[in-house]
């Protein structure tokens, strides 16, 4: 029945014939066993068929049913023969499966491969996207081993592709967008210029507007991040949380790869957090990263880090801004063009020390590192701020917490200070006393610690009490 069918005068009978081989293949394996067989042949010979969907529903077929085989062979002929008809068919379907079983056949030629681009040069510039697309990685296939014919063929399909992207919108616009994206990996350079037709436009959908912030992102140079971060400011500053909070992450990633952005994206960031922009907490959690880079740009925005105070809302964000605090508690106090900051690093920490026994231990961690930073910064002002956080860390639950604040106290009690550091109840009051020869020697071994200051051997002044025990 089904040879019968192949055979039918009506094409939408053997249409339906074609796809009927599919079906006998997994229920008669038998009848497809090679090249050879009876209906391969004639699916072969169908090729030739004067109905267009039958011409793609044989390729379909033959690629299906011969799969263990290695899929359907495109020889000479036949991709001559296809090549011939594209200009005969108008359905942008069937010319989109055609021109991507033409990517079968293995070109032995330069004279091949340009024959094929000649002949399927004007798929590029049609309204499907679809075509387009097909047409596209045809291109790119073909001329993957010629580096200089590739770079080409990369600049012939970045104007439909553009124009493809204007005209579109939902599901088909991120399609597009994420094969520039995908162009632009390979030659990072072929976008620069076309950034803003990129900018979102007020009826873009969320999906469209977060793919164009991802390639904006990728395509950001030296000669075009400034209109870029402006744009992501205006983004960071939506009402949507996810649109606001990508753009942030965007500057983020544009902050680390061009030096050039340092400045305006940290003014910007501070600017957005003065706006009280939805993106504030994000762009603290980003602030805590950007700073492990550099500390050059935040000469100027360091008094400007008492505002995230009253932004930072989740313990993620207060980790990132204790850590801020306690690195740059140094320029805080004092920046170098001479002006003084209203609020101390200590002063700015107080208020998470006073939260030290509702923060979990991650948090208490951090702000027990920040204490220790600020105290060498700021002695004066930290030391009632730091024996009041050590007494709490000491009798903390979390066995890290309690080690941690015993560490800052052996290492504070091997420095010459020259005020008693007390952890929980205890003070080490010591009073230096005259020593003699065997005692001296001693002090020898401890060169370079309290001991030398206090004139007294270690063991005999610290003694560590933990949680009043």
């Amino acid at each position: 029945m089904i040879e019968e069918g192949l055979m039918d005068s009506h094409p939408f009978v053997r249409r339906k014939s074609v796809l009927a081989c599919i079906k006998l293949k997994y229920l008669q394996p038998a009848f497809f066993t090679s090249f050879q067989s009876p209906l391969v042949l004639k699916l072969y010979e169908m090729l030739r068929d004067g109905d267009h969907l039958v011409v793609t529903n044989c390729l379909t077929a033959l690629d299906e049913v011969m799969k263990e085989k290695g899929g359907i062979i495109i020889n000479r002929p036949i991709f001559v023969h296809l090549l011939q008809r594209l200009h005969e068919w108008e359905d942008s379907s069937c010319l989109s499966i055609i021109i991507d079983y033409l990517s079968f056949y293995k070109l032995s030629t330069s004279k091949e491969i340009f024959e094929l681009m000649n002949q399927t040069d004007d798929c590029l510039n049609h309204t499907s996207s679809s075509l387009a697309l097909s047409t596209s990685r045809l291109f790119l296939k073909i001329t993957e081993k010629d580096s200089k014919l590739h770079a080409q063929v990369i600049s012939r399909i970045k104007i439909p592709l553009l124009t493809l992207l204007n005209r579109s919108e939902g599901a088909e616009a991120t399609s597009i967008i994420s094969h520039l994206k995908l162009v632009a990996n390979r030659s990072p350079n072929i976008l620069r210029d076309d950034y803003p037709h990129f900018f979102c436009k007020m009826n873009d959908l969320d999906v469209v507007k977060l793919s164009k912030i991802d390639l904006l992102t990728t395509i950001t140079t030296n000669s075009n991040y400034p209109d870029i971060i402006y744009e992501f400011g205006q983004y960071a500053k939506e009402k949507d949380p996810t649109i606001s909070r990508e753009s942030v992450i965007g500057l983020g990633k544009i902050f680390k790869s061009i030096l050039e952005s340092r400045g305006p994206i940290l003014y910007l960031f501070f600017d957005l957090i003065s706006f009280h922009a939805g993106s504030s907490g994000q762009i603290i959690i980003i602030l805590r990263d950007l700073l492990e880079l550099s500390k050059d740009f935040w000469e100027l925005y360091v008094l400007d880090l008492p505002k995230c105070i009253e932004i930072a809302s989740t313990f993620k964000e207060k980790e990132c801004l204790v850590f801020i605090i306690g690195e740059l508690s140094e320029r805080i106090t004092s920046s170098k063009n001479g002006r003084i900051n209203k609020l101390s690093p200590a002063y700015m920490l107080e208020a998470f020390i006073l939260q030290f026994n509702q923060s979990p231990p991650s948090l208490k961690l951090h702000i027990l590192d920040a204490s220790r930073k600020i105290f060498f910064s700021s002695a004066s002002e930290m030391f009632p701020l730091l024996q009041l956080v050590l007494s709490k860390a000491s009798s903390d639950e979390n066995i890290l917490v309690v080690e941690r604040a015993t560490e800052i106290y052996k290492l504070l009690s091997t420095l010459a200070i020259s005020r008693p550091v007390t952890l929980g109840a205890q003070q080490l009051d010591v009073e230096p006393e005259d020593l003699g020869p065997v005692e001296s020697d001693r002090l020898f071994e401890e060169f370079n610690s309290l001991s030398v200051y206090y004139r007294k051997i270690s063991h005999s002044f610290i003694s560590i009490h933990l949680g009043g025990s």
